[in-house]
């Protein structure tokens, strides 16, 4: 538990831990705990899967999300828009179908592989 609540970063990046499939992303939601989260980046990871709305609930200090050079599909959850601090979204390199949700635009946030 201690470790949850001070993490801080969360980086996996350049290890291609992924299979390109379903599920790879699940490990999200045991993220969702850590309340001082301000990073996650897990780019270049061969990461497969829809996101899904756990990805909504994680800190709301998160800062910053870098999943960029993955198979990521489908669209973002709608619930992302909530994470007002959100200062940088990269999603470049992967397979999504969305447009960008009204909010970051509102709030100036620098997003990436949305167009």
């Amino acid at each position: 538990m201690a470790i949850q609540s001070n993490l801080y970063l969360f980086a996996l990046h350049d290890n291609n831990f992924g299979n390109n499939e379903e599920g790879d992303l699940d490990f999200i939601s045991s993220l969702v705990n850590c309340a001082n989260l301000e990073v996650v980046s897990i780019s270049a990871n061969n990461f497969g899967g829809v996101l899904t709305e756990s990805i909504s609930n994680l800190s709301r200090k998160l800062r910053r999300i870098d999943f960029r050079g993955n198979q990521i599909s489908g669209n973002i959850p709608v619930g992302v828009g909530n994470l007002i601090n959100l200062e940088t979204i990269n999603f470049d390199d992967n397979r999504l179908t969305c447009t960008l949700p009204m909010v970051w635009e509102d709030f100036g946030v620098d997003v990436k592989g949305l167009d």
